[in-house]
């Protein structure tokens, strides 16, 4: 029983490295379709996204699932489940040396995903940014409202507003 929780433990862990394969993939698409403006594309992606996120959080609760199940099979006087890599030091010997390395990808795989993740936002920070100066920028040139340059007359006539009489 024990064998099959582990067998399963390593294929749940095999999985969420592939998933967030997939994800750092699509990551860097995202960063290139921000940096080239595809909105189009940026859009799609980041609905492939949510999907395969959801696929990681189910896998990462399964995985929790198991280590709090294999956890209370071998460390039974804990009150909490172990963490992975303290499982990984209590589990038989083949077996233990089987799962310590793929929580290792699985852990290195994410820290590199989450430095593309802060690019990719700072990237996103940055265009709404310019997308905010742009419209601000727009809107004071339309409006005609905003600060004019040291020694620059306003047009008065422009600004005041007309008023008519509606009396017949």
């Amino acid at each position: 029983m024990s064998q099959e929780l582990i067998r399963e433990l390593q294929a749940v862990l095999q999985s969420e490295l592939e998933f967030h394969e997939q994800l750092a993939g699509l990551v860097e698409r995202q960063i290139l379709a921000a940096r080239q403006a595809q909105a189009t594309l940026l859009r799609d992606l980041c609905i492939q996204e949510r999907a395969l996120t959801r696929s990681i959080a189910s896998a990462a609760e399964k995985r929790m699932t198991l280590v709090a199940k294999l956890s209370e099979r071998y460390q039974p006087e804990t009150s909490e489940p172990l963490s992975l890599k303290a499982l990984c030091a209590v589990l038989p010997s083949p077996l233990g040396e089987q799962v310590l390395p793929l929580r290792e990808r699985l852990y290195d795989r994410m820290s590199r995903l989450a430095q593309r993740v802060r690019l990719l936002r700072a990237t996103g920070d940055s265009l709404l940014m310019h997308m905010q100066g742009v419209v601000r920028t727009l809107a004071t040139r339309m409006s005609r409202t905003g600060v004019y340059p040291a020694g620059r007359h306003t047009d008065r006539q422009a600004l005041s507003v007309s008023t008519f009489s509606a009396t017949a």
